[in-house]
């Protein structure tokens, strides 16, 4: 069963892929260096920061590794979704 993402959730995660992007460059981080340190290969990262989907948890790891508890995006946005991936 697939599920489609809603237009909300598209801009979610393109707004988190593109946050994650500017945090790994700001810790001069490859996106093999983080995805080592989260235990994910490089490739995950970058559908990440191309706008893929996320689970809940690796959301939350990757606010953990940047000292964030939260990614900044639109709060209509992110309760929602968070819901649904959740």
């Amino acid at each position: 069963m697939t599920h489609e993402k809603s237009t909300e959730e598209r801009a979610f995660y393109v707004t988190v892929g593109a946050w994650i992007k500017m945090r790994r460059k700001a810790a001069k981080l490859s996106q093999e260096q983080l995805g080592a340190r989260l235990g994910v290969h490089r490739n995950v990262v970058l559908r990440w920061e191309s706008g893929a989907s996320m689970t809940a948890w690796m959301y939350t790891r990757v606010c953990r590794e940047f000292g964030k508890q939260l990614l900044p995006v639109s709060e209509e946005i992110q309760p929602d979704v968070l819901r649904r991936i959740a």
